[in-house]
């Protein structure tokens, strides 16, 4: 059976590693100082942009006043401080995952707003713990960062340039994401897409999805690596 895609297309944070906690737990005490206690639900909705947009959220939805320039980087430099001491999960179900995409011959690229020094880190801190059978770079032909791109998601370029960089067309290609955001991009780009629900994204609106699963075990029991998804939704 000759297969449906050429290439797996991950996001980072919330799918291949469940960061979304270590970066909750940055921003609140960021704001601390400021009198801000973020509620878990306000959070949930920063997933899936840029830490750029999420200051442009809170500037408008909090009274307080800070300089942006300097508290994003205030808050790379605390999530990178954090990696770096912080037990980093994988999430359940990504090492059999990245192996079936690995036995079926497919590329397997990275997406991520994340930044590349944040990856790095990341990756290194890893390695090959966690039940992975190789080091966790090594499954990823290509990484698309933040920094690597000119328009973030929800825009199609990080999923576009992740496909070119693969040598792949984007309708050959499967994205999995945990946010809104991230579904969009993709999806934009061409891709089909699954989305990955969680606790901290159920009021997402999911429906750029082509398929949408609550654990990456259903993508691999599934086999849709190598059937393809049953339908698609067009956008």
């Amino acid at each position: 059976m000759s297969r449906l895609y050429d290439a797996l297309i991950l996001d980072m944070d919330g799918v291949v590693v469940d960061t979304e906690p270590i970066i909750f737990t940055t921003f609140r005490k960021l704001f601390e100082p400021f009198g801000i206690s973020f509620p878990d639900a306000y959070l949930y909705r920063l997933v899936g942009d840029s830490t750029r947009q999420n200051l442009v959220d809170i500037a408008r939805d909090y009274p307080v006043a800070f300089d942006a320039v300097a508290m994003e980087q205030a808050l790379h430099d605390a999530h990178r401080q954090a990696l770096a001491s912080v037990f980093i999960p994988l999430r359940i179900g990504i090492t059999r995952l990245l192996d079936q995409a690995r036995e079926i011959g497919l590329q397997i690229g990275l997406c991520t707003s994340s930044q590349a020094d944040m990856v790095e880190i990341l990756m290194q801190r890893i390695g090959s713990s966690q039940g992975l059978t190789q080091p966790l770079h090594t499954y990823f032909s290509v990484m698309v960062t933040g920094d690597r791109v000119r328009h973030p998601k929800p825009n199609p370029e990080p999923y576009s340039t992740a496909c070119r960089l693969l040598g792949v067309a984007p309708g050959r290609s499967l994205a999995v994401e945990d946010s809104a955001t991230g579904l969009r991009s993709a999806k934009a780009a061409g891709c089909w897409c699954v989305g990955l629900r969680s606790e901290y994204n159920q009021h997402m609106d999911f429906s750029p999805a082509d398929q949408v699963v609550h654990r990456i075990d259903e993508l691999v029991e599934s086999n849709w690596l190598r059937t393809g998804l049953k339908q698609r939704r067009l956008f």
